[in-house]
Parts: structure tokens; sequence; C-alpha cells
């Protein structure tokens, strides 16, 4: 009886652990840091372009933004736009006034380039003219 009750708790513990680690992964996803000063680096303006934001709400309606910008990094050209808030945290969490919040209802915003899930932050997405990406709210 003892071994099936420490089996039990290892099972319990093992499954909270992937819970916890799926959850942090998820968040990566929409993680960023906060704009970084323009220092000359490689986010540093490179000429204006028309990048396309659609945001697809949680009632499937949707709404695409054009941006028009010198900005490199995605994150900054929304910020820029008005589009997201940025959050002390370092997510973004906020997309055209409307909250997920994972810890609260297990809701997300999925962010895709021609519907492919991307494995990295807002911060790090490099855009160039003409390009189209996604922000899905997920439950």
């Amino acid at each position: 009886m003892k071994n099936k009750t420490m089996v039990k708790e290892f099972l319990r513990k093992s499954l909270a652990f992937i819970a916890a680690a799926i959850m942090v992964l998820s968040l990566f996803t929409l993680s960023a840091c906060a704009p970084a000063a323009n220092d000359g680096d490689s986010s540093a303006p490179t000429g204006e372009k028309t990048v396309y934001f659609k945001i697809i709400f949680e009632d499937k309606t949707e709404k695409t933004v054009t941006l028009k910008t010198e900005k490199d990094i995605l994150a900054e050209a929304l910020v820029e736009a008005n589009v997201i808030e940025y959050n002390s945290t370092g997510l973004y969490t906020t997309i055209d006034g409307v909250t997920a919040d994972y810890s609260k209802d297990g809701s997300w915003w999925c962010i895709t380039k021609g519907g492919e899930m991307l494995n990295f932050g807002l911060n790090d997405i490099k855009i160039s003219d003409g390009e189209t990406y996604e922000a899905t709210y997920t439950k």
C-alpha cells in the first residue's frame, strides 16, 4: 500500500511539473523585454516598411492593422502604433485592448506567421516589408 501511495505522489508531482513547464513555454512565446534604447544595434531603423498584423479575437472576429514603420522589430512597431501594451513582467498580454491572462483563465495570444506558430517573443521578430503576422486569442 505504501508503494501505491508513493507512485501516486510521484505521478502527481510529475504532472504538476509538466503543466508548469508547458505554461512557462507558452509564456515565452509571448515574452518580450522592454524596448531597448537605440544604441546602434541591429534594431536601428533601416527604412520604412509596411507590415500587416492580423488580430483574431476570442469570438473569431478579425481585424488587420497595417503598420507603416521604420522599426525593425515587430514589438517596437506594434507599441509605436498603440496595438500592444508593454507589461512590467516583460510580456505583451494586451493586444488591441484585449488582455489574455493565462493565470486567470488559461488564455494567451498565439503569434504566427503564415499560420506557423513562432517560437520566440515579439521582441525577437525582425520584420521586413510586406510581411503578415497573426495574433490569435487562444484559450
